[in-house]
């Protein structure tokens, strides 16, 4: 079947030379994955996948006969990077998955398209285009696209059993590209949920942290919970959508881009469930206790609105007035939000080296002195002077 889309596919930076190589080897290489379905919707795509009949090691010898830089980025699923005009693309041999254990997959390599079709999750992600435009699509891909129906390839209980993290794919795609998602699907992924937590906390808080700020999010986060697959992973007793719907447009009206953390957060607000899947630092886990355990009374004085920004700083200062407005529902948002924003953080007048000139010798002793002055200066509503902080140093010598 010919397609229209092969000059799209070939307008990305480094295709077509990528493409070259492998003329006359005797091995053939295909678009396959998110460009041939973004391509196929009119609709941008990032980075440019590829499937080849030649093994891992052969990719790698005609990439570097043609002085190509080559990362091996997953030999062990037949996955080399290629960098051309600056561009990565991901290059596959294709396979079969002979084994899973709902994690990882062991493969068998195929010079078979089809076979590599049917190893892939949804109907829509399945379809491959040669290198003259021809596409090839062996699930009805492209009728699913269309109507908007995710479904999986072939039997959706395998599908989901030899990944979990499928469970999370299928309502993402659904809220990105469908209009309905196929019953069997769907059934699959409520049977199984309860193996999401054998999934990586990176794994989970990457796909999910799709969902929160794809298109259709409030409705996808409805029905994972519906589902009973949100409860899986998030343990909370009851879902609240009016605060993520309002945070949403606030964000719209005032074009503030969506925030994964900050879309999480007006979920979760006030249940305090488990985000060891979610947290990667302990600043970062702090910053979710700030924003988890908001005053929605906080006041809006000048002073407050100082004191609150040196103390937190700029990026959680505005995340938490923004949440806080946002939960709080305020009526007033754009003149409250302003007061935020315009808000400018204060600058500690006095340096070490100011007290040093007192004689005060670096060290613990300096280390003590500015945090003395530091704390006189707040109390002040930071409104001591550099001469009044070195006047109330030296009187404490």
């Amino acid at each position: 079947m010919k397609t229209n889309v092969i000059n799209e596919l070939y307008a990305f930076p480094g295709t077509k030379q990528l493409v070259s190589f492998f003329e006359g080897t005797g091995h053939e290489i295909r678009f396959v994955g998110g460009c041939v379905r973004n391509a196929l919707l009119g609709e941008k795509f990032s980075d440019i996948d590829f499937a080849v009949t030649s093994p891992p090691e052969t990719t790698i010898e005609i990439l570097k006969h043609h002085k190509i830089n080559v990362i091996p980025t997953g030999l062990d699923h037949g996955t080399v990077t290629a960098i051309v005009e600056g561009n990565q693309f991901e290059i596959t041999t294709t396979r079969s998955d002979i084994s899973t254990d709902g994690r990882h997959a062991k493969v068998e390599y195929s010079s078979s398209f089809e076979d590599d079709a049917k190893r892939r999750d949804f109907t829509i992600n399945a379809m491959s285009v040669s290198v003259h435009g021809e596409l090839f699509d062996y699930f009805h891909g492209r009728e699913d696209l269309q109507d908007g129906k995710i479904r999986f390839v072939g039997d959706a209980e395998q599908r989901v059993q030899e990944d979990y993290l499928r469970i999370f794919r299928l309502y993402r795609f659904y809220s990105y590209y469908g209009k309905t998602i196929d019953e069997k699907s769907k059934f699959a992924c409520n049977k199984y949920a309860h193996n999401i937590v054998k999934l990586s906390g990176e794994r989970i808080r990457s796909e999910f942290g799709k969902i929160l700020t794809s298109p259709k999010v409030l409705l996808t986060i409805q029905m994972m919970y519906d589902d009973t697959v949100l409860q899986k992973f998030l343990p909370i007793e009851e879902l609240k959508l009016e605060w993520l719907a309002n945070l949403i447009k606030i964000c719209k009206e005032n074009k503030l881009p969506q925030d994964v953390l900050r879309n999480l957060i007006t979920i979760i607000y006030g249940q305090d469930p488990d985000l060891k899947f979610w947290v990667k630092s302990k600043k970062e886990q702090e910053y979710l206790a700030i924003l988890c355990n908001l005053d929605l009374k906080d006041s809006f004085s000048c002073d407050r609105l100082v004191g609150e920004l040196y103390k937190l700083g700029e990026h959680i200062f505005l995340e938490k007035y923004l949440l806080s407005l946002t939960l709080a529902n305020a009526n007033d948002f754009k003149s409250k939000y302003k007061q935020v924003i315009n808000c400018k953080m204060p600058v500690f007048p006095v340096r070490g080296r100011d007290f040093i000139e007192l004689g005060i010798p670096p060290g613990k002793d300096l280390g003590k002195y500015l945090q003395i002055a530091e704390e006189a200066w707040i109390k002040s509503d930071f409104s001591l002077s550099k001469e009044a902080i070195i006047d109330k140093i030296r009187s404490q010598k």
